[in-house]
């Protein structure tokens, strides 16, 4: 038997082959568990787009019907660009129904084409719209999760054409209100509540009683009404 022979039936050489096979098979693993959501992704983006776009008036009401607002979201946020107008046209007369993240989306699509003002409205609205939503999650701290919530989100270039005009500010709000006024915020908040809980690592999160939303929505209105009061134009 030659050397090499005696060293391939040797334990030490076997249990260094062992190893080595764990050792690919842990790197595949987390290779493929790291490529998962992207993958995911990809094939949700092409399963999407596979759809025609007429189909949305069937995925808003599903989306409705069973209480998951995140897959309008997705399949808002995964058409391609010139689908845009006529998703935002669509939806108009529903925009009391959808999640509030849609809004977020309208924003970086009016300032990715250059209409910044445009941007600062629905950015606004978005904000307005969030901020009731976190408060309906039943949160032990609701002030607190508003705020990370709102700074998770926020947009240096939206900021930056509000700082370049300081009376977009004043005029965001009151578009927001009007808004919200027109379409009253009917959605079912359960993607917001989610983010939430998960963001602030606590279970402690629980819906408020929709018969207490009323309650919310008037209370927060009140708030942003005396807020216009006390700025400036």
């Amino acid at each position: 038997m030659s050397t090499m022979q005696k060293l391939k039936e040797s334990w030490e050489y076997r249990s260094v082959r062992f190893l080595l096979r764990i050792m690919t098979y842990m790197l595949l693993i987390a290779y493929l568990a790291g490529s998962a959501p992207s993958a995911w992704r990809w094939a949700e983006l092409k399963w999407i787009r596979s759809h025609s776009l007429s189909e949305l008036p069937q995925v808003l009401e599903k989306s409705i019907a069973e209480k998951m607002p995140e897959n309008l979201t997705d399949w808002v946020l995964y058409r391609p660009k010139e689908d845009r107008a006529e998703i935002m046209r669509v939806l108009e007369p529903h925009t009391g129904k959808i999640s509030s993240f849609t809004f977020i989306h309208y924003s970086f699509w009016a300032m990715e084409d250059g209409r910044g003002e445009e941007a600062v409205f629905w950015r606004q609205f978005a904000n307005y719209r969030l901020r009731y939503d976190a408060l309906r999650c039943g949160s032990v701290d609701g002030e607190k999760d508003v705020t990370r919530l709102l700074n998770t989100f926020s947009d240096k270039k939206v900021q930056a054409v509000m700082d370049a005009d300081p009376s977009l500010n004043k005029k965001s709000i009151l578009w927001a209100l009007e808004k919200d006024a027109k379409y009253p915020a009917e959605n079912y908040p359960s993607d917001i509540c989610s983010y939430v809980n998960t963001k602030n690592k606590r279970k402690n999160g629980s819906l408020v009683p929709e018969d207490k939303w009323a309650g919310i929505r008037h209370s927060l209105r009140v708030v942003a009404e005396m807020r216009l009061k006390e700025m400036k134009d």
